[in-house]
């Protein structure tokens, strides 16, 4: 998170993370660290017991994370159980 920038990031938690639609279900939950143009860092979260697989839907028009070529690009960084 270092070498992304997270000092310098701005941080959507989840609960004013408005422009990310989470999936399946209310249980899960994503926060965002923010560099605008230059990328972002959305940390998943389920909160719930069961596992699953979790679906985001993004409105880049109403967020700043959009990637410079207005596309965003995906990296998963971890899983957890």
């Amino acid at each position: 998170m270092e070498a992304f920038g997270r000092a310098q990031a701005v941080w959507f938690p989840y609960w004013s993370n408005d422009y990310v639609k989470a999936g399946p279900d209310e249980s899960v939950k994503v926060s965002t660290y923010s560099l605008g143009a230059d990328g972002a860092v959305m940390v998943v979260s389920n909160l719930g017991d069961v596992e699953k697989t979790a679906t985001l839907k993004i409105d880049l028009e109403a967020s700043d994370c959009q990637a410079p070529w207005g596309r965003p690009t995906w990296s998963p960084m971890a899983r957890s159980h």
